[in-house]
């Protein structure tokens, strides 16, 4: 899934559960026009479910202890926040919502708008800094969200747990991932069809503790 937005506050929301996979896979990407598309931050997560975070390719936070590992078929809540000031933060939850959120914090980031937002993308859709040491993402997404908005209480609310109405303030993109082709269910209402080289997905029961809406 890509999306162009003019650039920060920036909140993206998914739920997720892994796949095997042999190599690290790109979870959520935000990638800046500037720099030939190269100046990105991502989150990834890797064959043994550890998290971590590059920025412009290079490893910043490379299975870092303060995130959870995410085991095989576990789901798990993934939240990647950008500032206007260049603070980007990383936000991770386990299943058991009933524990606090795991949050790590990567100052001075500048990301020049406009930016794509990219959620599980496929490995040719990656800038070239990403795409050298990363894979598609194999497993379950569910419940992306993406908002104009970088305020910390958006990874800890019960947002994060229900379904949303779609009329939440600074929402910008909502996709309850209910049918396909993929609908935003915000305001703004885009349909997003699957574009190749993706295989075509299927629809599953999802087992993310995604309650009825607010």
């Amino acid at each position: 899934t890509a999306l162009s937005l003019l650039g920060p506050p920036i909140t993206v929301q998914a739920w997720l559960a892994r796949a095997p996979a042999a190599t690290p896979a790109v979870v959520i990407a935000l990638v800046s026009a500037a720099g030939g598309g190269n100046a990105s931050v991502a989150l990834l997560v890797g064959p043994d479910g550890s998290f971590s975070v590059t920025v412009a390719g290079a490893s910043y936070l490379a299975g870092n202890a303060s995130l959870p590992i995410a085991a095989v078929g576990e789901w798990t809540h993934v939240s990647l926040a950008a500032t206007v000031d260049g603070q980007l933060t990383v936000t991770v939850q386990s299943t058991d919502v009933s524990t606090s959120p795991s949050v790590v914090v990567v100052p001075g980031l500048a990301l020049s708008p406009p930016l794509t937002v990219l959620v599980a993308p496929a490995q040719v859709a990656l800038p070239a800094a990403l795409a050298s040491h990363s894979g598609a993402f194999a497993g379950t997404i569910d419940e992306i969200r993406v908002w104009h908005d970088a305020s910390p209480a958006l990874a800890g609310s019960k947002l994060v747990t229900h379904r949303l109405v779609g009329n939440e303030a600074n929402l910008a993109l909502y996709l309850p991932l209910d049918e396909l082709p993929m609908v935003d269910a915000s305001p703004f209402g885009a349909t997003f069809p699957i574009l190749a080289p993706h295989a075509a997905p299927s629809l599953v029961v999802s087992g993310a503790p995604i309650a009825t809406r607010v």
